[in-house]
């Protein structure tokens, strides 16, 4: 198979997209299990199985791992927001004598707008992030496919 250029999701960059027997020997070797075992050889090994899956795995850390963080700050920003968005609401409700509602509904206003931003964010990397673990399980099964094709 030829290495092809496909639009990466959420981008207008272009990444190479590849068979799975190109991009890794060991997934190369293991699709290839069948015909060696026509030749009277054994299939490849769980152990080879396991090099191949953490091949990918590690083809694909640079990429998750940023995500991954921004995902998890922007989950705790948005915690840390409806937590005060909450607290100057349950302020404002109270409706006690001293309270400047003028300040505590600006800044509620500020909270409210803050916090749609980093939704927006969160979302945007979440389905990042949910695109390239998609394509990492697809490479996996492939290899799976492989793998259990080469054992039959």
């Amino acid at each position: 198979g030829a290495i092809s250029p496909v639009k990466a999701p959420f981008s207008s960059k272009y990444i190479f997209s590849a068979p799975i027997s190109i991009l890794l020997p060991a997934a190369a070797a293991t699709a290839a299990g069948g015909a060696r075992r026509q030749e009277g050889k054994a299939p490849l090994s769980s152990k080879d199985l396991r090099r191949a899956r953490a091949e990918i795995r590690e083809r694909f850390s640079p990429r998750l791992a940023p995500l991954k963080r921004r995902v998890e700050a922007a989950e705790a920003k948005i915690s840390e927001l409806e937590a005060e968005e909450k607290s100057i609401s349950a302020k404002l409700a109270s409706g006690d004598a001293g309270i400047d509602f003028a300040a505590l509904g600006s800044q509620l206003r500020s909270v409210q707008f803050q916090l749609g931003r980093i939704s927006l964010e969160w979302e945007e990397n979440a389905e990042k992030l949910e695109a390239v673990e998609r394509e990492m399980a697809a490479m996996l099964g492939q290899l799976e496919d492989a793998g259990n094709g080469s054992r039959d």
